[in-house]
């Protein structure tokens, strides 16, 4: 009875040991399961400015100084983190990537191939994070918004200096001109988040020019200059304007 059981054991460990080294076996099918559910990340996604029509590479364009110390900063100021093309199933990646503001081909980049119109700028060390330039027509700021949203994207909020400066900076190398941002009055001045923009607020960031925001008018802008001298971040640089005003127009996605 013994030698009978030992036998069957042993017969039955054979069969499990031949399903191991067989193609299609236990474990072999559970490596391919795992190997076709896995998505690799590129290696080489690089951290650059990719512009549609303008080069501003000659300015360096850094407000904040060394980049790659400042990109931290920056993105713990604009509440940002980066895209995980680990998280994105390899079906859903395209070949090539849309001005759609989605990182179509699961890079890690948005749109790098640029958006006809406007020049394309993303926040350093943060490339899921980026502003468009679109200083291919003036639009008026309801026509402005609704081109942003047609791109994927909204018209940009400014909420910190930090982040003024990097606006302003890069808006004025593209175009000294006037700048429609996501400002505008409805229970108040707001972002086109919602968030709150009036100076009163007392956890607003404040960009407006002195004797601004004035309820006659119901959208601001980046104004070009203050009373004839550059209007940086640190002389103000928004003001109100009437929402018929045509103005050049900044777009934003990922802040």
């Amino acid at each position: 009875m013994l030698r009978s059981a030992s036998l069957a054991t042993n017969a039955l460990a054979g069969v499990l040991l031949a399903g191991c080294n067989v193609p299609g076996g236990a474990l072999a099918a559970g490596d391919a399961t795992q190997s076709d559910a896995a998505v690799d990340a590129p290696d080489d996604v690089g951290v650059d400015v990719a512009l549609a029509d303008t080069s501003i590479d000659a300015l360096d364009l850094d407000a904040f100084g060394d980049a790659s110390e400042d990109a931290a900063e920056l993105d713990a100021d604009l509440d940002v983190g980066t895209a995980d093309a680990s998280d994105v199933g390899v079906d859903a990646c395209a070949s090539t990537d849309a001005c759609d503001g989605v990182d179509d081909d699961c890079d890690g980049l948005i749109d790098e191939d640029g958006c006809e119109g406007c020049t394309r700028v993303e926040v350093p060390g943060v490339p899921s994070h980026v502003y468009l330039f679109c200083n291919d027509t003036q639009r008026n700021w309801d026509d402005a918004s609704a081109w942003c949203e047609g791109l994927g994207y909204r018209l940009a909020d400014v909420q910190t200096e930090r982040e003024h400066s990097f606006v302003w900076m890069r808006a004025q190398a593209v175009r000294d001109d006037h700048w429609w941002i996501g400002l505008r009055r409805t229970d108040g001045w707001r972002w086109t988040r919602g968030d709150a923009a009036h100076p009163s607020e007392p956890t607003a960031y404040n960009g407006w020019m002195s004797g601004d925001p004035s309820d006659a008018e119901e959208c601001g802008r980046m104004k070009k200059d203050a009373d004839g001298v550059e209007a940086t971040f640190t002389d103000g640089g928004w003001e109100t304007k009437a929402c018929t005003d045509n103005n050049f127009t900044v777009c934003e996605v990922g802040g």
